[in-house]
């Protein structure tokens, strides 16, 4: 992961294609601007469909603004019944408070290479948030109206797995806001400048610091983010993927979902293959290690700013390939489950 220059423009980031078995099919039971997946060549032809399982789209709903200090007090989302989600159905409870860390001058979308929950094919340990790549001084924002929580090095302070693993690093807690009882955070790691003092509060869109290569920043200066909700502190235990909490851009939404074996349990590594009508995408379930599904949802992968349409998704059991068919709605998270039969 090289150093990027800024662009004028932004666009959702290359995509990763896993290598996949060549397999018999025996049953098929359902595959932002292309600029940057179309610079890394991702073009493979999406597979051909035998059966297709069509998803009505969903009754269009108005995205609520979620602003704290509109009423002068807080926002609680508090846990629903665990009746299931159905396929293609939006999330009732999303919660889009964060907007992008890095503004929209330098490249503000996710590096889809090494999202939340990756190893990058196995190259690198477990991805507890996700990178921003832009070069050393770029300018970091805050997500919301904030708190900061802590703000320096963390040679002292354990805030990752092990000591310095982040460098220079800011924490904010969202003002006003709070999921499962929980208060929730946003992490800056790897910064070249921090440029404000615990204790203090910043508004959304503010300057707070700089990207850069502080920590154990490998391929060299990024941005590395994250989510915490309820411990700020607890690296093992509190990041979330940050797909569910950072806004779509305007006129795409995320897909999050779960694939499970037969006995219901989350299947880890396995990879996702999304057809859409301007380009297919690439993802995978999360790795197995120190990252967490929404308190929510119970996803084990989320793909986000797909332009809103239609979509393909297929993934490969190894003996059978299932496809579903999901629309993608603006500003919403859309679900999908897919259970392998053996």
């Amino acid at each position: 992961m090289g150093r990027c220059a800024p662009q004028e423009s932004f666009a959702p980031t290359p995509t990763k294609t896993p290598s996949a078995p060549v397999i018999e099919r025996e049953a098929v039971a359902t595959e932002p601007p292309a600029q940057a997946e179309a610079e890394a060549g991702v073009m493979a032809a999406a597979p051909a469909a035998e059966e297709t399982l069509v998803v009505a789209v969903p009754a269009a709903t108005e995205t609520p603004t979620l602003d704290p200090n509109e009423s002068g007090g807080s926002v609680e989302v508090s846990l629903p019944s665990d009746a299931p989600v159905e396929n293609g159905a939006v999330v009732p409870n999303d919660h889009y408070w964060m907007q992008r860390p890095i503004g929209p001058e330098y490249r503000n979308y996710l590096d889809r290479t090494y999202p939340y929950g990756s190893t990058s094919g196995g190259r690198l340990r477990v991805h507890s948030g996700v990178e921003f790549q832009n070069p050393e001084g770029t300018p970091v924002l805050a997500v919301a109206d904030s708190t900061v929580f802590f703000a320096g090095s963390d040679e002292a302070t354990v805030i990752g797995p092990d000591a310095g693993f982040y460098g220079n690093v800011i924490i904010l807690q969202l003002d006003g806001v709070s999921y499962a009882g929980q208060p929730v955070y946003a992490l800056y790691g790897h910064l070249s400048a921090v440029d404000v003092q615990p204790g203090e509060t910043v508004e959304a869109g503010q300057a707070i610091g700089a990207v850069g290569g502080t920590g154990i920043a490998n391929g060299g200066a990024h941005l590395h983010f994250e989510v915490r909700v309820g411990d700020p502190m607890d690296y093992a235990g509190s990041t979330r993927n940050p797909d569910l909490w950072i806004m779509p851009y305007p006129g795409y939404g995320t897909l999050a979902g779960r694939i499970t074996g037969p006995d219901g349990v989350p299947l880890p590594d396995v990879a996702i293959h999304i057809a859409g009508e301007d380009m297919p995408r690439y993802g995978s379930t999360y790795a197995e290690g120190e990252v967490h599904p929404d308190d929510e949802l119970g996803e084990n992968f989320t793909y986000g700013d797909l332009p809103q349409g239609w979509y393909d998704v297929s993934v490969n059991s190894g003996r059978k390939i299932y496809r579903e068919r999901v629309y993608i709605e603006a500003g919403r998270t859309s679900w999908l489950e897919i259970q392998f039969e053996e």
